[in-house]
């Protein structure tokens, strides 16, 4: 089994109500396709939500 998720697969375990820290510095390595992902995600199926 494969350890490497593309950002799709890396947000569907976000559960409604979960808290997603994002750190980085200056802007640098913002995981922005795991962000855009997770929107999409949402747009989509309204989930995952507060």
């Amino acid at each position: 089994m494969s350890k490497i998720k593309t950002a799709a697969e890396a947000v569907v375990g976000i559960r409604d109500g979960a808290t997603i820290a994002v750190n980085s510095s200056s802007g640098l390595c913002c995981p922005d396709a795991v962000l855009a992902a997770l929107g999409e995600r949402f747009r989509a199926e309204g989930s995952p939500e507060t």
